[in-house]
């Protein structure tokens, strides 16, 4: 118990627990490399990996027997045929191999030391253990690994070492990337701007164009001209302003069946407005009520040879009759 209570946290292995995703040989190895350092006994080694087995790894302990739990060398092979030795772990680990990638920012000497840590782990060595760290190179360094055609693991280290050093003199002799980029970036959109205003000025351009032909094409506008005032007509016999003009009886249109007065029928008590135009019974016409507007006004008739109204549109028919007592009346 003196050993166990000079247990250092920062040096010792962290608990396990025996999930897939955890690596049982490492943990193994860094256990035994600390017990070493520590210089516990068997004794103690036992007691410390009571202590940090956990969880489901401490089910499993609990299930061993007392023999084994008292012997450090029955207690190691067993772990190892528990949580190293199973076929699914096997695969695991062989995928993790052959997946495994190096990182953007992970150096040739750490990548090619996980990968030679799960080539022991799967018993993964030679030509194949070469393939799997070629295939995990970064692009940058795989292309000059390829070039010197490697024929063994370290001749394959050497040139990648070199590769990386390559990479990394080069890096340093290139400007950033990032103000290159920026310089680009502000190039193309400055193109892309000169471009718009050019296509936005010759639209407008050709609009101007359009406007100024259809100005010297388009035609003067006439003046305007006065309207010609109508024909006005006086009568100097005084009998003719007697004659009222009656209007041609007009067939009424109904507004429906609950109306009982004609849309086209001037209210009663109401005289209709002049501006109107009317049936006149002396021309036959269509025209405001006045002389001014009747084409008969002064005209005699051919057939009763009475003046004021057009021979259709005479009353006597080809009989003679007396006179009409006065001439039309056309006033309003």
């Amino acid at each position: 118990m003196l050993a166990t209570a000079g247990y250092e946290s920062a040096l010792a292995p962290p608990p396990f627990r025996g999930l897939s995703e955890e690596d049982s040989e490492g943990w193994l190895s860094r256990f035994e490399k600390y017990v070493m350092y520590r210089g516990f006994p068997d004794r103690e080694k036992l007691n410390l990996m009571a202590v940090l087995l956990r969880d489901g790894a401490g089910d499993w302990l609990d299930t061993l027997d007392n023999a084994t739990k008292n012997d450090w060398a029955l207690m190691r092979e067993a772990f190892r045929q528990r949580f190293e030795e199973s076929d699914l772990l096997q695969w695991q680990k062989a995928n993790a191999l052959w997946n495994r990638a190096q990182g953007a920012e992970e150096s040739v000497e750490q990548y090619i030391t996980a990968m030679r840590k799960l080539a022991r782990a799967v018993n993964v060595q030679g030509d194949q253990l070469r393939h799997a760290i070629l295939r995990g190179l970064r692009p940058q360094l795989l292309g000059h690994v390829i070039q010197t055609q490697p024929a063994t693991v370290e001749e394959l280290v050497k040139a990648a070492r070199v590769a990386e050093a390559a990479a990394k003199a080069t890096a340093a002799a290139t400007p950033a990337d990032g103000s290159f980029n920026q310089v680009v970036a502000e190039l193309a959109a400055n193109r892309l701007a000169a471009e718009q205003n050019t296509a936005e000025l010759r639209r407008f351009t050709t609009q101007l164009s359009a406007n100024m032909v259809n100005l010297v094409d388009r035609p003067a506008t006439p003046p305007p001209q006065r309207a010609a005032s109508p024909r006005r007509v006086t009568f100097n016999d005084p009998g003719w302003q007697n004659v009222q003009q009656t209007p041609p009886r007009q067939r009424p249109t109904w507004n429906g069946a609950a109306s009982r007065q004609p849309m086209n029928q001037p209210p009663r008590n109401q005289p209709p407005t002049r501006s109107v135009p009317m049936s006149c019974a002396y021309c036959g016409g269509m025209h405001p009520r006045g002389a001014n507007f009747c084409r008969a006004a002064g005209v005699t008739c051919f057939t009763c040879r009475r003046r004021g109204h057009l021979a259709k549109m005479c009353r006597s028919g080809r009989r003679p009759g007396p006179n009409f007592p006065g001439g039309p009346n056309f006033s309003a």
